[in-house]
């Protein structure tokens, strides 16, 4: 990366470095066209708009002013994807002869040497293009070996350096991050998913318009086109290792970060589908996520960072409409980071709905009888689709009942106290968020009961910390008014702590913790609050 930027900064400073990295995304976006012209030579308007989607959309637009690695990462992997897919032999082409296949060989191990130069990690994306220009080349094992060689020469070189200078291999990293055999199953399913899902960091959240691509990897598993084969060998041993991590989001980075070297082979897997974007179910999905992917889109850029959320399970958009609601929104939307019910719901739900749709009505392209209303105006009905969907958020986020309150989201009032850990914390996926309140501060949150219900069993997962000898009490109240008290005793660990079950008063709509005990001059008592567990009795 250094390499890249140092001409920019010496020529025009932050300047030159920005409009370096402009004219890099600006390459990388085109390498749309360039692959499209080996994946889908008989489908160029197709492509055309599966570029226009890699290069006007997030996330590449919100990359395309920032000085970020995965971008020129990226442009070298699919120019050597492009000088790969050019040693097979296409129909009504002459074969290469040996004079252009070395030429072609020179090039592509050129361009995998600069991988790992740019980043360690990326020697993974080395490997697995390698393994493809083997393929592609017809087993052709001289050339491959000498390549995978010398590349392997090169990452030794790169470990032994970072062993020298900084006293670690991997400099900031350790050898237990790449150890697959270590890692726990849920550490795979929050990481894979999060890539795509994630409300704070998933692909589909900062760019509804991608979200064709759950129906798109449908039809290209029923065809069995190469460019999902190809996809997924390239990407396989890279998100094997970045998915699981504790910062598998990209640490402090917009959305998608990690897994922008794909971009452009995600927007070539859109091209069949594509071929049926004439349908009136497929025109108003358009229309609808198009339209959110519009509005996204002119939010991130006149606030940018927006984009940049902290890893607690929200961001700054839910957390803004929950202030606003006064009530918890972030709950309605999926998270790997805070994994809760709509984690599990949206994928299996999205892929359902948005294929549905696409290609519906099933009785041709105009449909018939009772479909005629979405033939004839496909555009107005994605329209109603998007407002609809826009109003559906705040009356769920005040009408499903409340069964637990995280006591730091921003639909909770404090009068005192921090979060925990601290806003800019490393690796905060790490810690247990919560809110620490000393003894004389207080918070209160909203609550929405459940229909019919009459009593309410609370349970709050609570540590407690000690600054001196003496009792804290905690105190719940329910609108102003105490409902228990508890002693806080036991420090140094975290417990749930079951706090009983109560009558609901009819009308009420706020719960307070508190806590008391200490004595003017002394140093307080604490605890740090995580979350409130809410069980509704009829």
């Amino acid at each position: 990366m250094p390499l890249l930027l140092t001409p920019a900064y010496a020529l025009g400073g932050k300047v030159g470095a920005l409009a370096m990295m402009a004219l890099l995304s600006a390459a990388l976006a085109w390498t749309t066209l360039l692959l499209g012209s080996h994946y889908f030579p008989d489908k160029p308007g197709e492509v055309l708009i599966a570029y226009a989607l890699v290069a006007f959309t997030p996330p590449l637009l919100l990359y395309s002013y920032q000085v970020w690695v995965e971008v020129p990462a990226a442009l070298l992997s699919m120019v050597t994807l492009d000088r790969i897919l050019r040693l097979t032999h296409r129909k009504g082409k002459a074969p290469l002869d040996k004079d252009q296949q070395r030429r072609i060989w020179w090039a592509i191990a050129l361009f995998l040497f600069f991988l790992p130069l740019i980043k360690l990690r990326f020697v993974l994306l080395a490997a697995t293009l390698l393994f493809l220009a083997w393929w592609y080349s017809g087993r052709a094992m001289k050339p491959a070996l000498i390549t995978g060689t010398t590349l392997a020469v090169l990452g030794s070189a790169i470990l032994l350096y970072n062993q020298a200078i900084y006293g670690n291999p991997l400099k900031i990293h350790s050898w237990e991050e790449v150890k697959l055999h270590e890692r726990a199953a849920e550490d795979f399913l929050e990481g894979f998913p999060g890539l795509f899902f994630d409300s704070a960091y998933g692909l589909f959240a900062c760019a509804p318009i991608w979200l064709l691509l759950l129906p798109a990897v449908v039809l290209l598993v029923a065809r069995r086109h190469r460019v999902l084969f190809d996809g997924l060998v390239f990407a396989s041993l890279y998100f094997l290792v970045v998915a699981p991590r504790a910062e598998w989001y990209g640490g402090w980075s917009p959305p998608f970060r990690y897994a922008l070297v794909l971009l452009p082979l995600l927007g070539l897997a859109l091209v069949p589908l594509l071929a049926y974007r004439r349908r009136p179910g497929a025109r108003a999905l358009v229309t609808f996520l198009a339209a959110a992917t519009l509005m996204l889109a002119l939010l991130w850029i006149a606030v940018p960072g927006w984009t940049y959320n902290f890893a607690d399970g929200r961001t700054y958009l839910l957390d803004y409409l929950s202030s606003r609601l006064g009530a918890d929104a972030a709950r309605l939307f999926p998270s790997s980071v805070r994994p809760r019910t709509a984690t599990w719901l949206w994928p299996p739900l999205c892929a359902l709905l948005v294929t549905a749709l696409w290609w519906w009505p099933r009785g041709g392209r105009h449909g018939r009888g009772r479909n005629r209303w979405l033939a004839r105006q496909p555009i107005v009905w994605g329209v109603a689709l998007l407002l609809l969907a826009a109003a559906t958020v705040p009356i769920a986020a005040r009408g499903l009942p409340t069964r637990w309150i995280e006591l730091e989201d921003s639909q909770v009032i404090h009068r005192g106290g921090h979060a925990h850990p601290e806003r800019w914390a490393n690796l905060r996926t790490s810690y247990r968020g919560a809110w620490v309140l000393r003894e004389g501060e207080v918070l209160s949150a909203p609550v929405i009961p459940a229909p019919r219900a009459r009593q309410v069993r609370l349970a709050l997962d609570v540590l407690f910390v000690r600054h001196r000898q003496g009792a804290t009490q905690l105190h719940v109240m329910v609108d102003g008014s105490p409902l228990t008290t508890l002693l806080l005793d036991q420090p140094d660990e975290w417990r749930r702590l079951e706090l009983g079950t109560f009558a609901w008063p009819a009308e009420a709509e706020r719960i307070g913790i508190a806590l008391t005990g200490s004595p003017k001059g002394e140093q307080p008592n604490g605890a740090a609050l995580d979350r409130l567990h809410l069980e509704w009795i009829e």
